[in-house]
């Protein structure tokens, strides 16, 4: 795993918090991830939803980047579940 930064981590930390927190992830590639996210949640129509479409969530984005991987994304989400407990 890699070193975790000085970023305090608790039961509020959102998702990017955790990525950045763990370095899977710069701030820049988070921000960046994230307007795109914001462009296709913009982009999507009722229509699109109806029809089960929909915005790619930021670690499907990050992950088309190949910014983190799917292990990432998965150990990220341990430590959100782990946090949330606590």
């Amino acid at each position: 795993m890699r070193n975790v930064n000085n970023t305090q981590l608790n039961s509020e930390s959102t998702f990017d918090e955790i990525l950045l927190a763990l370095g899977f992830a710069s701030a820049e590639q988070i921000e960046y991830a994230a307007l795109i996210r914001q462009s296709e949640l913009a982009s999507i129509t009722k229509a699109d939803m109806r029809a089960g479409r929909r915005a790619r969530l930021l670690s499907e984005v990050l992950m088309d980047m190949v910014v983190v991987s799917m292990e990432d994304v998965r150990v990220c989400q341990k430590v959100q579940r782990y946090l949330r407990r606590a």
